[in-house]
């Protein structure tokens, strides 16, 4: 090396750029990033937070926390929170934990970083966290939504579908999964009526209920019915109790089925004649198709 010349000096590691911090911290595994890398400085922390959940672009995947040790899981939730109270960027799509349910504050954070979002699928565990109340406090950030999907629990359906239509004026798609009674059905047509796609594949639903809604909604398109029980219009809790064990399911009326026909797409199993649904109805599984 010549005299004069001034070894260059490479940047110390609490100054690289958070992009490469990113992807280098990808590389490790969840228990080395969450025990030891975020505790390094407050730059680490924050690229730590990023890492594995923040998806290429403007993506919010969540549902890796799913697979975190329960110890774990108290640290990264505290990660994101830290994130979420710093990070300007504004996520397009969002996917939230199956398992883990996140503190309130936490998905009020997320909702403000992502009012671009247009489709939204709640997890089916958290149809008792997903109250009114925190809806109440997020919906408003999510006014862009097309599609929206969610457990649908028997004393919060109704509330949670009023302020879809208090905040959700460009809804197209539907998803309820629970219990649908007339209550319910009615709520849905008087509240969403130009919705023209719905799915409560799954759910028990009364034949009431089902008639209102293809009567109701004019713009129907596409109903998905895939694995869905129905049942009578009396108590359906008690209806619900009485499939459990195996009785109380009943088959689609003819003039139910003629209206389903002048839908665009039907997705349904065929009840008795489903595999998976069989038992409901005290049907010979031999005689029955895959």
């Amino acid at each position: 090396m010549e005299k004069g010349k001034k070894k260059a000096q490479s940047p110390e590691w609490s100054q690289l750029d958070s992009d490469l911090l990113v992807d280098i911290f990808n590389r490790l595994t969840l228990t080395d990033l969450l025990a030891g890398v975020s505790h390094v400085c407050e730059d680490w922390r924050m690229a730590a937070s990023k890492t594995r959940f923040f998806l290429p672009g403007t993506g919010l995947d969540l549902r890796l926390v799913d697979a975190l040790p329960p110890k774990e899981i108290a640290i990264y939730i505290n990660l994101l929170r830290s994130c979420l109270l710093t990070e300007t960027t504004q996520f397009d799509h969002v996917q939230l934990p199956e398992e883990v349910i996140l503190p309130n504050d936490v998905v009020i954070a997320i909702a403000r970083r992502s009012t671009a979002v247009k489709s939204l699928q709640l997890p089916q565990i958290s149809v008792n966290h997903f109250s009114p109340s925190l809806l109440a406090k997020t919906l408003p950030f999510w006014t862009n939504l097309t599609s929206f999907e969610a457990s649908s629990s028997r004393s919060t359906a109704v509330a949670c579908i009023r302020l879809l239509n208090l905040h959700c004026n460009n809804l197209a798609h539907l998803g309820l999964y629970g219990l649908i009674e007339k209550r319910q059905a009615q709520a849905i047509v008087s509240y969403l009526p130009g919705i023209e796609s719905l799915d409560i594949r799954t759910s028990f639903f009364s034949e009431s209920a089902l008639d209102i809604i293809i009567d109701g909604l004019k713009n129907l398109k596409k109903l998905n019915l895939r694995h869905a029980i129905c049942g009578d219009d009396d108590d359906m809790c008690d209806f619900t109790l009485k499939v459990l064990q195996g009785r109380g399911a009943k088959k689609l009326k003819k003039e139910v089925r003629d209206k389903l026909k002048s839908l665009e797409q039907l997705v349904y199993c065929g009840g008795e004649t489903c595999r998976s649904c069989s038992w409901f109805y005290k049907v010979d599984v031999d005689h029955i198709h895959v």
